[in-house]
Formats: structure tokens, sequence, C-alpha cells
């Protein structure tokens, strides 16, 4: 939520002021619609260009249009972040440093939750973490100590026992076992029964 307010923050002082640019008069269609009252403009219509949008306005409309140009407009483009008709201007370099901070957030929370996954630790709780407190947050739960035991990779769990080997038909059977599930030929347990302990 930090990260977001301080994002949004940053970004409203760096968008410039939405401002539009009028070229003319020229000759307007009659057949055109004013783009102020939406009807024809008839004989004496005017057209502008506003950024290369063109406007259109009947001769009684002529002042409320120059008035407040951007107002009429903004009808005819969209104002986005993402798809604007506004003119390209040279990228600040506070863009550059908010996608190296959001780069590093993710890097160090998935750092950070890797770490504590490995210990047993709350994984989403360390991601959001390092997200917003990056390197002060990875060293936190790297320096952190657990008791829980974690198996290294794909080894076998130590309390998992290793079957024991049939003598006549080498099948592998549970150590508790007292004949082979193969071949029946009898056998000496050499582990209790985990199924006899809980009965």
């Amino acid at each position: 939520m930090v990260r977001a307010t301080l994002l949004i923050a940053v970004l409203g002082g760096l968008l410039p002021a939405q401002t539009v640019t009028l070229q003319g008069p020229i000759p307007a269609k009659p057949e055109e619609t004013c783009s102020v009252c939406n009807t024809p403009v008839g004989p004496g219509g005017e057209a502008y260009l506003a950024d290369g949008q063109r406007l259109v306005v009947m001769a009684a409309m002529r002042d409320e249009l120059l008035a407040n140009p951007l107002q009429y407009a903004k009808k005819y483009r969209p104002e986005s972040m993402m798809f604007t008709v506004r003119r390209a201007g040279p990228l600040h370099s506070a863009y550059l440093w908010i996608g190296i901070y959001i780069l590093a957030g993710l890097l160090f929370g998935g750092l950070s939750a890797h770490s504590a996954m490995s210990k047993g630790l709350p994984a989403l709780e360390w991601f959001l973490l390092g997200f917003f407190f990056s390197v002060p947050a990875y060293l936190a739960v790297a320096a952190k100590r657990t008791t829980v035991e974690v198996p290294a990779g794909l080894a076998k769990i130590p309390l998992t026992r290793t079957p024991g080997l049939c003598s006549h038909c080498r099948a592998g059977n549970h150590p508790s076992a007292e004949s082979c599930i193969v071949c029946g030929a009898p056998l000496t347990p050499t582990a209790p029964s985990e199924v006899r302990s809980l009965s």
C-alpha cells in the first residue's frame, strides 16, 4: 500500500497538465456537426485543429469553443496513461528510478520468500516484507534460525525406513513385514509395525 501510494504521488507530479493547441480557423462544411451544441453548423461555420483533431463550431458558438477548447477536444480523444494522443516528451528520469525500485522489490521479495520457505517460515509474509523493504528484509530472514527440519532437495526423508529385501526373490518389503509380499517366504522384521503401534 505504501509503495502504491508513493507511485501514484510521483506519477501525479510527473504527468503534465492537459493542454490543447488550436490552429485555424478554416471554413467548415455546412453539414458538419458543431462540437459545442451537436447540431449542423450551417453557413459561416468554422473548423479548428486541436492537436490534429478537427473541431467544428457554428458562428454563434465560436466564443464558447475558444474559451475552453480542451473540454470539447476531450470528447474526441481517449485520455489515459496507457493510450493517449498527447505529444510525447522526453522520459523523466524518475520513471527509471521507479522501475528500478519495483524490480528490486520483486527480486528481494522472491529471495526473501525462498529463504523463508527453506526455514519453514510463512513465505507470503516475507515476500511482502522483501518487496517493500528489499535488502533489509532479505538480510533479516537470512539471519533467522529455525528448529524446523526441512529435507534438502529431493533427498529421502530421514524418518522413512529402508525396505528390506527378500532372501528368496529379492523383492522389496516393508521392514516390519513378516512374510514376502511376492513369494510369501517368511521374513524377520527389522522394525516395529506402525499399524500395531497405533492400535
